[in-house]
């Protein structure tokens, strides 16, 4: 049942003292990146431009790159410019496309202490693209017992990542906004320091006690599969555009369908190229 009221996490209260000792067994055991330390590590963009799908909270899913800004030339001082006549900046390009298979989730990054249940029970606590993994729970269940690579934050840091193996999302569960269970998973996620030491403000607690959350539970993937006699290093294959890596996703998931389509769009893609090639 909700408990209803406004959610104010503990260290916004009043008279609040930070005590090691106040956490629960299972947020100090927590570690920050338990990653292989001989492994190939990449950044934030490095792994967006392997995969080619621009990393997106959590769990990124099949998108298109986003385009490039373009570029800002800083004018010389002018003391006889006024405002009317100095030029505004370039407008930032338009988002891409929507990708045909914008449902299927690409790869999931796991950032420094943003899941205090991983360690302990193999949890993701989400409510980014909670609808989408919803809809899927719901319906084909085509992100659900099937390989995904997952990523971890090295430990001291927010934006290099090391890979963490082959992942299967096994079981979803809908935690409802405003309930006693997601003001106890707030709770730990304050209190193992999931937003950095200054944590966040009030308004973005409550925000986030307003919303439906899910608790995904993970399972390792078996070293062989029915679509795969092996999985391999994602970070091994050939990456960037025209790489091998998203049809690979679909092939080890036995996705026949969404390879179709995949190909299709690359087909369409390399032949759109080719007459703005031709144009030029």
């Amino acid at each position: 049942m909700s408990s209803g009221g406004k959610y104010i996490p503990p260290s916004k209260r009043a008279g609040y003292v930070p005590s090691p000792s106040s956490l629960p067994p299972s947020a100090r055991r927590v570690s920050a990146g338990a990653v292989d330390s001989n492994i190939k590590t990449l950044s934030w963009d490095e792994l967006s431009d392997h995969f080619q799908h621009p990393q997106d909270s959590t769990f990124t899913y099949f998108s298109y790159p986003l385009p490039p800004r373009p570029r800002y030339i800083r004018r010389e001082y002018d003391p006889s410019r006024t405002p009317e006549t100095t030029p505004l900046p370039p407008s930032p390009p338009p988002p891409p496309p929507i990708h045909p298979l914008n449902n299927i989730v690409s790869y999931i990054c796991i950032f420094q202490n943003a899941h205090p249940a991983w360690d302990t029970d193999g949890e993701l606590w989400t409510h980014s693209n909670a609808d989408k993994l919803l809809e899927d729970w719901k319906g084909l269940r085509q992100n659900f017992s099937r390989p995904v690579p997952v990523f971890r934050a090295i430990r001291g840091s927010k934006s290099v990542f090391g890979f963490y193996g082959w992942w299967i999302i096994q079981d979803l569960e809908v935690v409802p906004a405003g309930s006693d269970e997601l003001k106890r998973m707030l709770k730990v996620k304050e209190d193992t320091r999931a937003y950095g030491r200054a944590g966040r403000t009030a308004g973005a607690w409550q925000q986030s006690f307003e919303t439906t959350w899910v608790k995904l539970r993970l399972v390792r993937a078996p070293p062989t599969g029915k679509h795969y006699t092996e999985l391999k290093d994602p970070i091994t294959l050939k990456g960037g555009k025209g790489g091998e890596v998203e049809r690979y996703l679909l092939e080890i998931s036995g996705l026949q369908d969404e390879i179709s389509i995949l190909d299709e769009h690359h087909e369409h893609d390399k032949t759109n190229n080719e007459r703005t090639s031709d144009q030029h």
